[in-house]
């Protein structure tokens, strides 16, 4: 635990004065007491801890451990577990300390709260990142890639079920109908168990009903469970899904520690790179790309390959590459980065995921064969400033590709038109304004043409009440592929959202891109689609409109999220 949080658990559970000398001898010569009180106990094990008494330290935390009703109070025990298993790894310990690492994981992803939960939750103001971080660690260290890479997985939690389970208009029929009332369940069973207090009784009830529930969600609706909660996914089922000619990135970072995975399905590496000063630089790049005309983008596109591809064994061996980012890498546009001589579109279809977890579920998925391509462009908002005949023309493009397409412009692109047609395409292409909303990330939106007392914005928080069957969904409007990164690397957004309601694969923008390069773009794209994985028809599009306007700003903002295929 950081200095800072333990000064929090100070201001909330007393000083660590309240602990005589003669208290803290009491625990080395005969144990816990029956009757404990976690929390205070918890502070005298830290400040233990952290004044270097390990020894002394080891002692009350296993007398702790061995105190069945610590289990019970699972905010405070999963940090137990964690600072024993800190102090067997300072010992050389690793597989002492792996054991108690993969304990507190198991208690913090049975508690099922959101990662930066209110620091008043005594056992959630740690940094559950580290905790995940370290099994990670000592997994690599131990020579054992393939099960640091499944901690990697479970670390990456989808705390979207919090936010869902208070909306009121999750809508769908069947399992989901199910899972709907599960979510509400699971919310209000996580918040009686943090108000029960110390009834130990009702506290085991409550746990023992919660773990029921989560199960009810899973066998309900396993999409749901891959994407918005933690998910416990085997190496070798993720390995399953890769095809021969595909190889999976997936990126780790905590702090300054920086870890790639490189997944085949024949095996899994691991590989610790350089964290330092990530995040500003990914922003320094993005400021760059976005001069356009200048050329200061290139040095620090080829020291951002030569950091995250370059030392990476094998990473572009494989024609097609999946990325799993982390972090700052959500923002990252992948396709720009540059090795010296040629960009990495140059040298591979990339696809993005939000977490490997997602793939069997995706290609479990079958699209709508009822019709083809369904395309919304320039809806009327009612202000002449916010058309977009770019958009317009662009659709109609698009059309005259795919003439068996249907088209609805300006006031037929509303949101209750998507809604109610959207199940039956196999290709949705929204040609529109879009906005995210950073400070609420469930608000980023679509904006479509209103109809009576409906605004027409198509939120990220309404595509969790809506069902699609598309194969492909393409935003090309402003800012579209931009989620909120939240503790524990969810990503809030409207291409989660989509992925949500059904799509296999969404195009999205980084940031907003000119009427006529978009265009241009996207032609070549649904051109190359008619022969092309979607992955190599954005990869192509991508290089052809790169032949006409060579900045990367042009070009590289577009990603393909969900299946390649």
């Amino acid at each position: 635990m950081h200095a800072e949080s333990f000064k929090t658990m100070q201001s909330l559970s007393g000083t660590v004065s309240v602990h005589s000398v003669s208290s803290q001898l009491g625990y080395l010569a005969g144990g816990v007491a029956d009757n404990i009180n976690l929390p205070n106990e918890f502070l005298t094990a830290k400040s233990t801890y952290n004044v270097g008494k390990f020894k002394d330290a080891q002692i009350i935390y296993d007398s702790l451990i061995a105190n069945p009703k610590s289990q019970l109070d699972g905010e405070i025990y999963w940090q137990i577990l964690f600072d024993r298993g800190r102090i067997a790894e300072t010992d050389g310990q690793l597989d002492v300390a792996l054991d108690h690492y993969a304990r507190a994981i198991d208690v913090v992803e049975q508690q099922r709260k959101t990662i930066g939960s209110d620091a008043s939750k005594i056992g959630f103001v740690g940094d559950k990142q580290a905790l995940y971080k370290s099994a990670v660690d000592v997994l690599i260290r131990l020579g054992q890639p393939d099960r640091a890479f499944e901690f990697v997985e479970r670390g990456k939690s989808r705390a979207l079920v919090d936010l869902l389970a208070d909306r009121q208009n999750i809508a769908g029929s069947g399992n989901l109908a199910d899972a709907t009332a599960t979510l509400k369940q699971l919310a209000e069973l996580d918040r009686k168990f943090t108000y029960v207090g110390n009834a130990m009784g009702d506290k085991a009830q409550l746990r023992k009903v919660e773990v029921s529930t989560r199960e009810q969600l899973r066998q309900a609706a396993p999409e749901l469970a891959s994407l918005v909660t933690v998910g416990a996914s085997k190496a070798a089922d993720i390995q399953a899904q890769l095809a021969p000619d595909q190889t999976l990135l997936e990126y780790y970072g905590q702090g300054d520690d920086l870890y790639v995975f490189t997944a085949t399905r024949t095996a899994i590496t691991a590989k610790k790179l350089d964290g330092r000063g990530l995040e500003a630089d990914v922003r320094a790049f993005r400021e760059a790309v976005a001069k356009v005309g200048s050329e200061a983008y290139r040095p620090l596109a080829k020291a951002l390959y030569d950091r995250l591809i370059a030392p990476v064994p094998g990473a572009l061996d494989r024609p097609r590459v999946i990325i799993v980012g982390h972090g700052p890498l959500h923002y990252l546009p992948w396709a720009a980065l540059y090795d010296g001589q040629k960009f990495l579109v140059e040298r591979a279809a990339l696809t993005l995921l939000p977490s490997a977890s997602v793939m069997q579920f995706l290609a479990a998925r079958p699209s709508a064969t009822a019709k083809s391509l369904l395309l919304l462009g320039n809806p009327d908002l009612g202000d002449a400033n916010m058309d977009l005949p770019g958009a317009e023309a662009e659709a109609r493009a698009i059309k005259g590709l795919w003439p068996d397409s249907t088209v609805l412009m300006r006031k037929a692109a509303s949101k209750s038109a998507l809604t109610k047609a959207g199940g039956l395409f196999r290709v949705i292409h929204v040609a529109a304004h879009g906005e995210f909303v950073g400070d609420q990330p469930l608000s980023s939106r679509l904006l479509l043409s209103p109809e009576g007392t409906d605004n027409g914005q198509l939120t990220a928080g309404d595509l969790y009440g809506m069902r699609l069957s598309a194969d492909l969904v393409t935003l090309s409007a402003c800012e579209t592929g931009l989620g909120k990164v939240l503790s524990g690397d969810d990503v809030v957004g409207l291409t989660r959202g989509f992925l949500y309601a059904g799509a296999n694969s969404i195009v999205a923008s980084l940031w907003p891109v000119s009427d006529s390069e978009t265009t241009f773009l996207m032609t070549a794209f649904y051109r190359k689609l008619k022969s092309l994985p979607k992955a190599d028809a954005l990869r192509q599009a991508q290089l052809d409109t790169r032949e006409r306007y060579p900045h990367p700003f042009h070009w590289s903002a577009f990603q393909l999220t969900g299946q390649g295929r």
